[in-house]
């Protein structure tokens, strides 16, 4: 495909600060905590879709850039460096700051610790929380390593259908989407965990990618306001009936399928009414571009702020949510600053041509 520049969409970065703040409110206010509501429970719980929100932004964004960049000589190299350069910094940086911290409170020395954290390491940890392997390591880092593989797998996947034709890509996907579900469903049935497994969620960072795919052949203005509303109220009425009704094998087969749907049709929405007022108002304001900038930050620290927030200053629930929450929005933006920032700008070098 021949390549082109790229319209930056800055609304999706107002989504990415949704999702971000939606996992730290979902982390945040749970029973552990002492909340006793089952209502509220079960509402913030649901904060926890905010990473099927941020995988379908990640195969949207990612697809529309690999699919203009075929052409590129340096194809492959390009997107593992300007990934690497984009993923890399923060992740070990915070990762290290993890293991000083368990160290310290647990009482291990670094080398036990260190050995403890050998799957974080090679992002794997997701795959040893599936199989129950032994390990320490920040729990919520289970999806970072879903996307690497998402990155690993996928450049390949759309540079070698896209020699034959886009339908292969098309045809390719939804053969994943396939797979995604029948393994969802055994793996259930063998009592195997199914929620921070790659081959488990990729549907939805496949599903964002088909997004990319519409949009390259410009089939997405074509989603009259009619048929998005009729998806996005689809998808939810299949989470609340899944969240009420299905037994367990039917609800984890298909419940990420129904928030993918759902996020994916929003983001649709989204990008056909750029000009809209609630778009420019809300989406592309000042708070949420910001926040939305230092999302991938927000995502990495926000547990680390609490473990720190309960032992030096253990405080009640909302003060408690009020120091968590500020706390995580300076040390995403210092880490920014410091560390994502200058990584950021070494990116230029590695441009598709």
């Amino acid at each position: 495909m021949h390549m082109e520049k790229l319209k930056y969409f800055k609304s999706l970065d107002a989504y990415r600060a949704f999702a971000a703040l939606a996992v730290v409110l979902g982390h945040y206010f749970s029973e552990a905590r002492g909340l006793t509501n089952p209502v509220l429970i079960k509402l913030f719980n649901l904060g926890h879709s905010g990473v099927s929100f941020f995988f379908v932004l990640s195969g949207f964004v990612i697809t529309r850039i690999l699919l203009n960049s075929t052409s590129d000589k340096h194809y492959f190299k390009n997107f593992y460096i300007r990934r690497t350069l984009r993923i890399f910094p923060l992740y070990y940086f915070a990762l290290f700051c993890f293991l000083i911290f368990t160290s310290y409170y647990l009482k291990f020395s670094f080398f036990e610790t260190l050995y403890s954290f050998k799957y974080h390491l090679t992002y794997m940890q997701n795959i040893a929380r599936t199989f129950n392997w032994d390990m320490l390591g920040p729990q919520h880092y289970w999806s970072l390593a879903v996307e690497e593989h998402f990155y690993l797998i996928w450049p390949a996947v759309v540079y070698f259908t896209l020699k034959r034709n886009l339908n292969t890509l098309v045809w390719t996907s939804l053969v994943f989407i396939l797979v995604t579900h029948v393994l969802r469903f055994f793996m259930v049935l063998n009592e195997f965990e199914i929620n921070v497994f790659t081959f488990t969620r990729l549907d939805q960072l496949v599903f964002g990618g088909f997004i990319a795919i519409l949009e390259s052949k410009g089939y997405l203005g074509k989603f009259v306001k009619f048929k998005l509303l009729a998806i996005i109220l689809l998808a939810v009425l299949g989470v609340g009936i899944l969240e009420i009704f299905s037994n367990t094998i039917i609800k984890e087969t298909f419940k990420h399928t129904f928030w993918g749907l759902l996020f994916g049709g929003v983001i649709i929405w989204t990008l056909n009414n750029g000009n809209s007022k609630f778009v420019k108002r809300v989406l592309e304001n000042l708070i949420f571009q910001f926040l939305g900038k230092i999302s991938y930050g927000i995502y990495v620290w926000h547990l680390l702020v609490m473990n720190l927030m309960d032992r030096i200053y253990p405080s009640k629930l909302i003060p408690g949510f009020f120091i968590v929450f500020f706390g995580t929005i300076i040390f995403a933006f210092t880490s920014y600053k410091l560390i994502e920032e200058p990584f950021l700008k070494l990116k230029s070098k590695f441009e598709f041509k």
